[in-house]
């Protein structure tokens, strides 16, 4: 199977839409052989021992942080040794990832919160902004939600959020209408220049 790039990594746990599949991605990645090296690195810099109570058993590698996820070779400070039992302890609801899934968790009810208040102000919004995605995506190969925003305009009534456009976008990319590309910078002055998502037709 060929390696993935640290991008390919972030692209997919971007994409992930539910926790199942969020946690499916970082969980697939916690068996491949770049992380196995990275743990080993990890415990052998802390002595091969957990670093809270020195147990030499059932030694595994604790994210501190998940700042640099997907890159942690460049960043062992973000992880620390731990023996089974304190790693547990460490995650009480064994399920969660924290930071990772609190950062996608947020990113994804601000676009549902975005979609829910557009479509109280106009019921059809979601179904009008979906159908000129579909038309847009006629005559694209590639772009970026701005784009659409900007084409739409006089034509799609203007949401009270952009961000609700974010959850077209994911409908679109669960249908299989299109995917992640990349990233490129906005154009808006006001975003300065902020990187965001380059979406592709399929």
């Amino acid at each position: 199977m060929r390696k993935k790039t640290i991008n390919e990594w972030k692209e997919n746990a971007k994409a992930a839409v539910s926790f199942d599949e969020k946690r499916k991605v970082y969980y697939d990645y916690l068996k491949t052989p770049e992380w196995h090296f990275i743990s080993e690195s990890v415990i052998k810099r802390d002595g091969h021992k957990c670093t809270i109570c020195s147990s030499t058993d059932k030694l595994q590698s604790h994210h501190i942080t998940y700042k640099h996820i997907f890159n942690e070779l460049k960043h062992l400070e973000d992880l620390t040794t731990l023996c089974f039992d304190c790693h547990q302890n460490e995650h009480p609801d064994k399920a969660r990832i924290n930071e990772l899934i609190t950062g996608f968790d947020l990113r994804d009810d601000g676009i549902r919160r975005a979609l829910k208040h557009a479509n109280s102000k106009n019921p059809e919004w979601s179904e009008s902004a979906f159908n000129f995605l579909k038309d847009y995506l006629k005559t694209h190969n590639e772009f970026m939600l701005e784009d659409v925003r900007m084409s739409s305009q006089n034509i799609i009534p203007e949401p009270p959020s952009k961000r609700a456009w974010g959850a077209i976008a994911v409908r679109g990319a669960k249908v299989g209408l299109i995917r992640r590309k990349g990233y490129q910078n906005v154009i808006n002055p006001k975003a300065h220049a902020t990187p965001a998502t380059l979406w592709e037709v399929m």
